[in-house]
């Protein structure tokens, strides 16, 4: 059992579509550890943002237990959430942004503009920014709540190839600038694959977890990385074919 993160058991979850109960998670158990980057990976519609939500008390389990460790006792964690949208306030300034929730004004600002590289920006409004920089905004004002782990939704899901890859590289570099545990949800398998250390992939209304051999190097031309590459492909395509039938 993990010293820190979530134990997740037996969770259902549904929804009530036209008079229909959809059952979304059902009777899943996991562990996650809040030490490193785990990655949710599935095709659109299987689960896996509703599990997030789920884990960051968004949404209401139907039954069963969400615990959380912290050095192997049992609490209720500081959670930080990204969503796809940076959802910023576009009247405030990028340092007003990431203070935004701090009411005692006891925020290093410095502190999380520098982890993010924001100094240049840290008077520039929202409509003044690249989606990007808006995202980077949003990491910030998320880590300034200090949280246990840091979930994110498809955070760079509207930017283009390249930015989108800086993105990434960026995930990495914030897990080991700051040492949270990072739990990101994503479709792209390439993406999974150059951050995460442990894939939670969904396959119908189960989950499949693989570890990553970090001491492999992260290129995803190695045999290594296309044999995973290519397992994951048919984890998927089988998933897929779940919700299509």
């Amino acid at each position: 059992m993990i010293n820190s993160g979530y134990i997740l058991r037996n969770i259902n979850k549904s929804f009530e579509v036209e008079d229909t109960k959809l059952e979304v998670l059902e009777n899943l158990s996991l562990e996650i550890d809040s030490d490193e980057i785990t990655v949710m990976l599935g095709p659109s519609g299987c689960g896996k943002t509703t599990l997030l939500r789920v884990i960051a008390g968004l949404e209401k389990i139907d039954s069963g237990v969400i615990e959380f460790k912290k050095k192997g006792n049992f609490q209720k964690p500081k959670v930080g959430f990204v969503f796809q949208e940076s959802r910023l306030m576009y009247w405030l300034t990028v340092s007003e942004n990431i203070g935004f929730y701090d009411k005692k004004g006891n925020v290093d600002i410095d502190k999380y503009l520098d982890i993010m590289n924001l100094q240049k920006f840290k008077n520039s409004y929202p409509d003044e920014l690249s989606g990007g920089m808006a995202q980077r905004v949003s990491i910030a004002r998320a880590l300034s709540f200090e949280p246990d782990i840091l979930l994110m939704d498809e955070p760079f899901s509207s930017l283009d190839y390249f930015l989108r890859e800086d993105m990434q590289n960026e995930v990495v570099r914030i897990h080991k600038t700051t040492n949270k545990g990072i739990v990101f949800v994503t479709h792209d398998i390439d993406e999974a694959l150059k951050i995460g250390k442990k894939l939670i992939v969904f396959n119908g209304k189960k989950i499949v977890e693989i570890i990553v051999d970090d001491s492999q190097e992260r290129d995803l031309s190695s045999g290594y990385y296309l044999e995973l590459k290519r397992l994951l492909l048919e984890i998927l395509r089988s998933s897929r074919q779940t919700y299509m039938e």
